[in-house]
């Protein structure tokens, strides 16, 4: 169930990036960026592109959790003593 809040939340920030650079590219958005104009088209790309990124190390994590030697425990949750 977790996984598929995760998928979800990964493919709303890609459509919000696809929505954004189309609305940028109809409107002709720009933002000022440390003093420089830079396009919406381009901020829109950055954000679909971390989205992409982030379903991909999703699908790792997918693929890290159902292997067959996985297992529990709470010992991941304990900070170790240096």
């Amino acid at each position: 169930m977790i996984l598929a809040v995760l998928f979800f939340t990964a493919g709303a920030i890609c459509a919000s990036g696809v929505f954004f650079s189309v609305y940028s590219y109809l409107n002709g958005v720009s933002l000022q960026v440390m003093n420089t104009r830079v396009s919406g088209i381009v901020f829109g790309a950055v954000v679909f592109y971390l989205g992409v990124r982030y379903i991909v190390s999703l699908f790792s994590l997918k693929a890290e959790l159902y292997e067959p030697t996985s297992r529990f425990s709470w010992d991941h949750f304990k900070k170790k003593k240096q």
